[in-house]
């Protein structure tokens, strides 16, 4: 479909983009200022979302050059719902990911299954809901909460958040030291 992108009034208007990638469907919509000085109005911000599969996802990263994933293979859905409110200058991100259920194999690794990822970023600060995998007979299950800072991300505004993660690993054995 043809994507319907204007700029007026110190903002960034996508009023229609609509996008396939494989099964992987993106859209977004909306109006963000460029400057942090530009007048706001009630409903700023820009809503986006990608439903697919894992495998096309981290492919898709992975062409665009944004960062290196380590993921060589994954199977399952995958939606990410995100809100960008602030400016361009100054973006304000919330977001919530589902991943799964599931499979990845990461690089060197053996496949790990029923992965299962529930995840909300808002205020610089990722919740993780949900953690879970099956790998080599073991399995894995998580929550927690991670500030961007933590792993190296700089972001427009601040948090001193701390962070945390509680997890249980069951059914260990030589298999998952192996790999």
């Amino acid at each position: 479909e043809p994507v319907a992108v204007r700029f007026a009034d110190e903002r960034v208007w996508i009023d229609r983009f609509e996008a396939l990638a494989g099964a992987t469907r993106f859209s977004a919509s909306g109006a963000l200022p460029v400057f942090e000085r530009s007048p706001r109005t009630g409903s700023d911000g820009f809503s986006l979302t990608a439903i697919g599969d894992i495998g096309e996802a981290v492919r898709a990263v992975a062409a665009t050059g944004l960062g290196m994933v380590p993921i060589t293979a994954g199977s399952g859905p995958l939606a990410l719902r995100a809100r960008v409110a602030g400016s361009f200058e100054k973006p304000v991100i919330t977001s919530d990911l589902e991943v799964g259920p599931g499979s990845m194999t990461f690089e060197g690794l053996s496949t790990a299954t029923d992965v299962r990822l529930r995840a909300h970023l808002q205020d610089d600060v990722v919740d993780l809901s949900e953690v879970h995998a099956a790998y080599e007979g073991a399995t894995l299950d998580a929550t927690g909460s991670l500030p961007l800072a933590v792993v190296g991300a700089t972001t427009a505004t601040s948090t001193s958040a701390v962070a945390s993660l509680h997890a249980t690993a069951t059914g260990l054995t030589p298999a998952v030291l192996r790999g």
